[in-house]
Formats: structure tokens, C-alpha cells, sequence
């Protein structure tokens, strides 16, 4: 009971949340968790919103550029490009 308490204050003093020292299950259910575990850490971090961010803004821009790209005198002059 001793060391229960002594692991406890010692793993709250470090300022860590319990899925930074889990220990990872084998088999399926451990690759999920691990999976899981590693798309989070990538969701959250600041650079994911910005890349997010700007894939949502190129694709509202092709698609507003959609319509008025029908015409062959448009098509043609992006083409030359």
C-alpha cells in the first residue's frame, strides 16, 4: 500500500497524464490503442489545424474556379499556363 501511494505522488509530480506512461496491451487491442494514441497526438498539435486549414481553402477556391472554367476560351488560357 506503501508504494502504491509513493508511485502515485511521484507520477503526478512529473505533470503527465496516465496515456503518456500507459503500458501497451499485445495483440490487436494494443495496436488499436497505440494507433489511436499516435493519430491524437497528431490531431492536436497546431501545425495539423493550419495544414488543415489550407487544404479546406484551396479546395473551396477549385471549386469556385470550377464553373467558371467551362468555356474553351478559359480552358485554353489556363492551359498555356
Amino acid at each position: 500500500m506503501e508504494k502504491e501511494k509513493k508511485n502515485k505522488r511521484i507520477l503526478s509530480s512529473l505533470n503527465y497524464s496516465s496515456r503518456h506512461y500507459r503500458i501497451w496491451l499485445s495483440g490487436f487491442g494494443g495496436l488499436v490503442n497505440g494507433l489511436r494514441s499516435r493519430v491524437y497526438d497528431l490531431v492536436i498539435n497546431k501545425y495539423f489545424d493550419m495544414v488543415i486549414l489550407l487544404i479546406v481553402i484551396v479546395n473551396t477556391t477549385s471549386m469556385c474556379l470550377d464553373g467558371l472554367l467551362t468555356s474553351q476560351k478559359n480552358i485554353d488560357s489556363v492551359e498555356s499556363i
